[in-house]
Parts: C-alpha cells; structure tokens; sequence
C-alpha cells in the first residue's frame, strides 16, 4: 500500500497529520512513511517531514523536554600523570580503533598554553556513528554526528577536566558530557578518580513521551557502553606506559 504512493500524496498525507493538532498521530505517520517507502522516496520527504515538525513545534504551546541524565565513577590505580597521558593517546592508537568503533574521526582545532598559568587548553572536533536506535537514523537521514571536546589541563593543581557536546542533530538530541581527572583522595600519588556526568535531551519527539522515554534509555544504554570500552582502553594504555616507564627506568 504505502510503497504505491508518489510523493505528492505522501506529502499530502503527513500534512494532513500535522493539522489534527495531534503530534504523536504525525510522528508514528512520518516514522512508518519513512521506514516503509523505498530510499528514493525516503530522501524526497525526508527535508518536508523536518519542515513539519519545525512548523508544528514552533506553534505548539507546550513541548515537554525529556532529560536523562546520570553519573559515573571509576578508579584507575594509576598516578594522574599516567591516566592523563592515556587519555591524549586514547583516540590516536590505531590498536584502538576496533574497540572505539564508534569513534569515526578526531582533528584537534586549537592548542592553546597559557603562561601565566600553565593551564593547557585543547579543542577537538570528533565525528561519532549517530546515537540512538536505527530507525530515528532512518528518519533524520543521517548515520554521524559531529561533536566538540574542550579540554582544560591544569598541571599545578593536578586537574584534567573535559566537555563534550554535539553540534550536529540538534533538532533530535543533545547531549553533554563532563569527564574530570583528579588525583584519588586514597591515595592521591598512586590512584586516580575518574568523574563522568552525562546529560541527554531527546527532542522534538518528547512530545510522544513514551517513545522518547525508550529512545533515552537505549541511547544511555550505548553511552554507558561506550564508556566502559573507553575505560578498558584507558586502562589498558596506562598498563603500556607503566611497562613502558620500567623498563625505562631499568
């Protein structure tokens, strides 16, 4: 049935969805047009299904945001200097990259030392696989994101913090996410505290709250598991640099 529609009707149908006031008729309309039509056509509405959203969110009264946020803690029995290190090496091991697959590319924008302080501050643009579920990376027609990571280095104080955001597929998710470093309270010469705050904002699809509340959690789910893997390359570059340091030292 649906693959026998042109694209004017299928045009005309979605419009039809977006006057009935009704925002989570037009979603599952346009989610099931998309998911349904052949690639052709796919790419043909997928421009108008944003336009009629856009139109649609921006007179509607009330949208509710949905937000997701949660926090993580991990030790690393590793000096500070050591896990700082491993996590500049991070992403340019290649021996990494199979773990990291959703990792596509990383280029460093800016470098910056500043004297008075010696703070060290780095801007990376990274390009990830799009988070969340296939068929929403159907409907936006898009399979990566773009994000920026800014770095803050403070050797004196013996501080490493990060933040990461996407300044790509605004319209569907944000996300935001804080790493610091900081040498462990336990043992502040031998041990390191890795503290992670992520926060993710599914929209305009939290109108339709129970979608949105299942696309949330499956891409809490991904994040987390994206950082256990960089956790296990973190941990692993750091047991190289340790047997690196000894046999140096020897």
């Amino acid at each position: 049935m649906f693959a026998s529609l042109n694209h004017d009707s299928i045009c005309n149908l979605l419009a039809f969805a977006s006057t009935l006031g009704c925002l989570d008729l037009f979603l599952a309309v346009a989610s099931i047009l998309i998911l349904v039509c052949g690639q052709t056509v796919h790419m043909k509405i997928q421009r108008f299904v944003w336009r009629l959203i856009d139109g649609y969110v921006s007179h509607c009264p009330v949208i509710m945001v949905m937000v997701r946020a949660y926090s993580q803690e991990h030790t690393y029995k590793h000096p500070w200097e050591r896990v700082t290190a491993a996590s500049w090496r991070k992403f340019a091991d290649p021996a990494n990259k199979r773990t990291l697959s959703h990792i596509i590319e990383v280029d460093t924008l800016s470098h910056k030392l500043e004297s008075s302080s010696g703070k060290l501050y780095t801007t990376r643009a990274i390009t990830v696989h799009a988070p969340g579920p296939w068929f929403l990376r159907k409907m936006i027609g898009q399979d990566i994101c773009h994000c920026v990571e800014s770095t803050v280095v403070d050797a004196k104080s013996r501080s490493m913090q990060l933040a990461t955001r996407n300044i790509s597929l605004e319209k569907f998710i944000e996300v935001e996410e804080k790493i610091r470093y900081d040498p462990h309270p336990d043992d502040p010469n031998g041990w390191t505290i890795c503290r992670q705050e992520t926060r993710i904002t599914i929209k305009p699809l939290s109108a339709l709250a129970t979608m949105a509340e299942k696309i949330e959690q499956k891409c809490v789910e991904k994040f987390q598991q994206n950082s256990a893997k960089g956790r296990e390359v973190m941990e692993r570059i750091c047991k190289y640099l340790e047997a690196e340091s000894r046999g140096i030292s020897a």
